[in-house]
């Protein structure tokens, strides 16, 4: 069944619903019909809106004006039928009829009785309308949801049987013990298996979609681990973030609330499309393009933030890229320094504080390898120009040669610490105001309380935590 768009009078949309005793019969042709939207005049269901009368098909192969046919690969729907449903005179939806036989050829008598059934049906469509046709009108919603509950469960079972190939033979090439798998290739089937688990993961999570639909989503309200949660999908998401430019955030907004952003600098969104962007399948006019999706995502993301007391929302401008953000509540009792190790990072090659500006960022290091850390964190970030020295005295005079934004300072350097070297740092007043961050494997109390009176703005300890670090940087750069 389609019916017409509120946004257009010459489109026909898809509502979902499908019926029939075998609900695995044509499942390609009924997906592809679930997901395609027809104008006045194109194919069976435009055919029936411009003529406002039944149209038959004999052969839908034979017919040139059926693509469904052809985009399922031929299935075995021979005969189809559409029929309107009139409100007031205009076709406020079509009905289709499909079988596996080749259809009969029009007759004047069967059109008669459909015209008059179309109009019946199209009275109490309006009669639904009106306040006292309340009860039919739940009724109906509840057959979609059954309908829609049936394809996801339809859905659910073809992308399982695939799934249990993939995650059986990655577990066979595992655990055979006659070849032995070198640790590339072991590295590798454990990407596989991942990666597979969280598809199978995502299966049962959309099956979710009628019960969120329907105000019967299960909830467990737990407090998690952010900062594992955060770095599994990352593992998965990496390259195709990568391939578009994508950037991914994670930071404290404000007390007690914890903001995961996506950005981009695509295409972007004009801002008359603004107010669709959360509407079920509305693809803005994407149908037909080569970019995936059913236009459900965003859907689904505002009924599950709504459901966990959070909030999604969005900036876009067209030709410019989009940013778009969910801001969850953090567990009870912890503040924006406790939930650091949590919450307030940044991932997924972000650049620094505000896109829009290029940073210089000094890092004084005697340590090879520590430098060669540091450089391969900071080649991934795209605004942020990491300069090195490699003593103190050399570190302050770089830094009133080149003015960083700010300095990562090692404690534990030779001859002058970096103890020292801050302190010189903040008493010329040239470089008083560059903020200087304390990196340094010394972690006791008193290593602390001596670093805070030389005026460092924070302190890091060895082994540092990426996420971590930059979340740090990037607080002290905004303050």
């Amino acid at each position: 069944m389609y019916e017409r768009s509120p946004e257009s009078e010459f489109l026909l949309i898809p509502t979902g619903i499908w019926h029939h005793a075998e609900p695995d019969t044509f499942p390609r042709f009924r997906k592809i019909t679930e997901h395609t939207i027809f104008q006045s005049g194109d194919g069976l269901p435009g055919r029936v809106m411009a003529s406002r009368k039944p149209e038959w098909v004999e052969d839908v192969n034979a017919e040139p004006n059926f693509p469904r046919a052809q985009a399922s690969g031929g299935e075995e729907v021979r005969g189809a039928l559409g029929f309107p449903v009139l409100v007031q005179g205009e076709v406020a939806a079509v009905l289709e009829m499909f079988s596996s036989e080749q259809g009969l050829p029009e007759n004047p008598e069967l059109q008669s009785a459909l015209h008059h059934a179309s109009t019946q049906l199209g009275r109490v469509v309006e009669r639904a309308r009106t306040a006292e046709q309340l009860v039919e009108a739940k009724t109906y919603a509840e057959t979609a949801n059954r309908a829609k509950s049936e394809f996801l469960s339809a859905m659910s079972h073809e992308l399982r049987t695939p799934l249990n190939a993939i995650l059986g033979f990655a577990q066979v090439l595992r655990r055979d013990r006659k070849a032995a798998l070198s640790l590339k290739q072991e590295r590798s089937i454990g990407h596989i298996m991942k990666s597979g688990h969280h598809l199978l993961d995502l299966i049962s999570q959309i099956l979710e979609l009628s019960k969120i639909e329907a105000g019967k989503l299960d909830l467990s309200m737990e407090t998690i681990n952010s900062s594992a949660a955060i770095e599994d999908c990352m593992t998965i998401a990496h390259s195709m973030a990568e391939r578009y430019g994508v950037t991914v955030a994670a930071m404290i907004v404000e007390a007690g609330w914890l903001r995961i952003s996506v950005a981009d600098t695509g295409e972007g969104i004009a801002a008359e499309n603004h107010a669709r962007l959360f509407e079920p399948f509305d693809r803005m006019g994407r149908e037909s393009t080569e970019i995936e999706g059913t236009g459900i995502g965003l859907a689904i993301s505002r009924q599950l933030m709504t459901a966990l007391g959070g909030a999604i929302d969005f900036e876009s401008r067209a030709g410019e890229g989009s940013a778009f953000w969910i801001d969850l509540p953090l567990a009870e009792g912890d503040t924006a320094v406790g939930a650091r190790d949590t919450a307030d990072m940044l991932v997924l090659d972000a650049p620094l504080a505000d896109m829009a500006r290029e940073y210089r960022v000094m890092y004084v290091e005697d340590n090879l390898v520590n430098l060669q850390l540091m450089q391969a964190i900071f080649e991934t970030i795209p605004n942020a120009e990491l300069i090195v020295a490699h003593d103190a005295e050399t570190g302050i005079a770089l830094a009133r040669s080149v003015m960083p934004d700010i300095v990562l300072m090692d404690i534990g350097l030779p001859g002058m610490n970096g103890v020292e070297a801050t302190g010189i740092l903040k008493g010329a007043e040239d470089t008083r105001a560059i903020p200087v961050i304390a990196i340094s494997a010394a972690a006791m109390v008193s290593d602390l309380a001596r670093a805070d009176s030389a005026g460092f703005s924070a302190y890091i300890t060895k082994p540092i935590d990426i996420a971590e670090t930059l979340a740090i940087i990037n607080d002290v750069l905004r303050n």
